[in-house]
């Protein structure tokens, strides 16, 4: 029960950051150039020797680099223990930037590509960290960028859904749903294809530093 509240506290902060990354990025970034707008996918790469973001399109995600679902990266303690499964060969994914809004600490990620929006779906699953309970998806819907009268420019159109089993659920209802979010089941939850769906790694909290350490700030207006 202990572990799992310290996984649950590392979920919230992980929120609280990518909320705070993006008010900061809305407050601080030049005025956007109408003319060049557009959804961009960055995806950072679980990898021994940590890099920056590459610059991936949601036509051709499901081409990209991939490997299969890692084995052995959370030890029977819920440690997470997959540094040593890395090596510098793209296909685990450590984070997924869209908009400013930052995916990360998944087991699997899934972008596609539909009419009207680019959606990305990241969900929870590992049966030691995310027992039966606690498994979780969220999904995330980005729209083409379009002109907002409150700022009088050019702003973002997201919406997301989180898909929580029953403890999961009851966290979220106690905590309180984030603006532009809806709660649902996790019975309603629909797996993405497997095409378009790259696993994600547990990693240690020194690599984890490591690779944050690497990024760089993207925001909705680039």
């Amino acid at each position: 029960m202990i572990k799992m509240m310290t996984i649950m506290k590392k979920i919230v902060i992980v929120i609280v950051l990518c909320f705070s990354a993006l008010t900061w990025i809305l407050l601080n970034a030049p005025p956007i150039d109408a003319a060049t707008t557009g959804v961009k996918i960055y995806t950072q790469w679980a990898l021994a020797a940590p890099r920056d973001w590459d610059l991936v399109s949601a036509s051709n995600w499901s081409t990209g680099p991939t490997k299969s679902d890692p084995i052995g990266d959370v030890a029977g303690d819920g440690t997470a223990i997959g540094d040593i499964l890395l090596n510098n060969v793209k296909g685990y994914v450590f984070s997924i930037d869209v908009q400013g809004v930052i995916f990360n600490w998944y087991d699997h990620y899934a972008v596609e590509e539909t009419p009207d929006a680019i959606v990305v779906t990241a969900w929870r699953d590992d049966p030691v960290l995310f027992p039966e309970g606690y498994k979780q998806a969220d999904v995330g819907y980005f729209r083409t960028l379009k002109f907002d009268p409150k700022v009088n420019q050019d702003n973002t159109d997201q919406n997301f859904v989180i898909y929580a089993q029953d403890e999961a659920y009851n966290d979220w209802m106690a905590r309180g749903i984030p603006e532009n979010y809806t709660l649902m089941h996790w019975s309603d939850f629909v797996l993405p294809d497997p095409s378009v769906t790259k696993p994600g790694i547990y990693l240690s909290d020194s690599k984890w530093d490591e690779h944050v350490a690497a990024q760089t700030l993207h925001g909705w207006r680039q």
